[in-house]
């Protein structure tokens, strides 16, 4: 009930077939990593995995235009993180990449209850 991916630029996406295995990963089993040693590269592997995956995925990705959390339709109840497994926008049907990521580090860290 704890698996998760965390896939990484340094190591996953050396392969060709990379993008369909990110694809096949449910939502709320996906976690993101450096794989790096050098705390100076950390932001920098987290945000290009952030962003491969979503473009993967084919989420979005927050910027400063995006509605804050809770806000304008942004689903984070429980019931639907069960239904879905992701935040999304209810008017537009969006999935928010950062938003499920960090759902999904406070679930595996056990800061939230899994659903079941």
């Amino acid at each position: 009930s704890n698996l998760y991916a965390s896939p990484s630029i340094y190591i996953t996406s050396r392969t060709r077939s990379a993008p369909d295995l990110i694809r096949a990963i449910p939502a709320d089993r996906m976690l993101v990593e450096s794989d790096t040693h050098d705390v100076r590269l950390s932001t920098r592997l987290v945000w290009g995995a952030v962003d491969w995956i979503a473009r993967c995925k084919r989420w979005e990705v927050e910027s400063d235009l995006t509605p804050d959390w809770g806000e304008h339709g942004v689903v984070l109840s429980e019931d639907e993180w069960r239904r879905t497994g992701s935040s999304v926008d209810a008017e537009e049907g969006r999935v928010w990449a950062v938003r499920t990521l960090e759902r999904n580090w406070a679930r595996f860290m056990g800061l939230i209850q899994p659903y079941e």
